[in-house]
């Protein structure tokens, strides 16, 4: 309404607002918005973080958010501080600087139409409006062109090898700095980490695969079974995505979708603690077994699951569990065998 200028110059936080109603809305932003972000830029360092944050999570999960985001790189906000108060003192926090390093930054043609920051913001297009993907998206690529990252192919054409491995050091950073929660933190650190995991192991037999989940299941970094599960669905999401803003045609985007159920599946039957036993300490009790021996014998039944030798079921586990336990009375090492 009026100046653009006048209304950001009464609450800068206006222009974060106007990034997150492009990602909410599709609109393209009248013409006079661009230039007086631009313009009023500055007025965002006495913004607080949770103000900024706020607006930041709504604009992730919105059905437009590359296009929200692109705003916020191309009008300079995202490399803009903002402010937190600590023990009666502000202290500045940078936002998103990192991003407008990865602008004009090219890539290999072959793979991709967009330089890094374009294909970022056309992937975050592909979200599915969690907060957790969005920021997946957002920071998957973050690593590239770094120093000691990007490198010339014989060919003369760019590669950024181990661009995932710095990138996840880095969103790492980034996500504690703006206080997001250690769970958001260490699950997006898993997926930028991973996602050049992912198109690789399409190809790789059904053992490979299982040796990476079981990998995964042992890492300390998930709780259940149904948090591998949830990461790994994460994961296919951010890969096609990504997929999606690079030259895969549509017949490789179908495979790479089909491997994604593939993979979920399997992260369901990939047992993390010992609760996820098709067995309980209690039934083995009812069986027989005595109480102190639980803590040795349900990892072994879990180490097993994992391996691939003992199917989940509780017929499989029970007749295990009792073959384990007679021979550990044969040892003599449980003389009493009283529960």
């Amino acid at each position: 309404v009026g100046s653009p200028s006048a209304r950001f110059a009464e609450d800068a936080l206006r222009m974060f607002r106007a990034c997150r109603f492009v990602a909410q809305l599709g609109f393209v932003p009248e013409a006079g918005i661009l230039p007086a972000i631009k313009a009023e830029a500055l007025r965002v360092k006495g913004l607080s973080l949770f103000r900024v944050k706020t607006e930041l999570h709504k604009l992730l999960m919105a059905p437009y958010a590359g296009r929200g985001m692109d705003l916020m790189v191309q009008s300079g906000l995202a490399g803009m501080p903002c402010r937190i108060k600590k023990e009666g003192n502000y202290e500045s926090v940078p936002i998103l600087p990192e991003l407008l390093d990865l602008v004009g930054v090219p890539q290999n043609p072959r793979f991709h139409p967009f330089d890094v920051w374009g294909h970022i913001w056309h992937a975050l297009n592909h979200s599915d409006g969690s907060l957790t993907l969005g920021w997946a998206i957002l920071l998957h690529d973050v690593g590239k062109g770094r120093e000691g990252v990007r490198g010339i192919r014989p060919d003369g054409m760019p590669s950024d090898h181990g661009h995932d491995k710095v990138g996840k050091a880095m969103a790492e950073g980034i996500l504690r700095r703006l206080g997001e929660s250690e769970d958001l933190v260490n699950r997006v650190a898993f997926l930028v980490g991973n996602h050049m995991h992912f198109g690789p192991s399409r190809f790789l037999p059904d053992a490979a695969l299982w040796r990476w989940l079981r990998k995964e299941a042992r890492s300390g970094t998930f709780r259940r079974t149904k948090d591998l599960q949830e990461a790994f669905r994460e994961l296919g999401n951010l890969c096609l995505a990504d997929m999606a803003a690079t030259t895969a045609s549509a017949e490789s985007q179908a495979l790479a979708r089909h491997f994604a159920n593939q993979l979920f599946r399997m992260a369901g039957a990939m047992p993390v603690h010992t609760a996820d036993l098709a067995i309980s300490g209690r039934d083995l009790i009812a069986a027989g077994i005595p109480q102190k021996v639980l803590k040795r014998l349900l990892p072994l039944l879990l180490s097993r699951v994992q391996d691939r030798s003992l199917s989940n079921t509780s017929e499989v586990l029970q007749r295990a569990a009792a073959i384990w336990w007679e021979k550990e009375k044969g040892k003599g090492h449980y003389p009493h065998t009283s529960a």
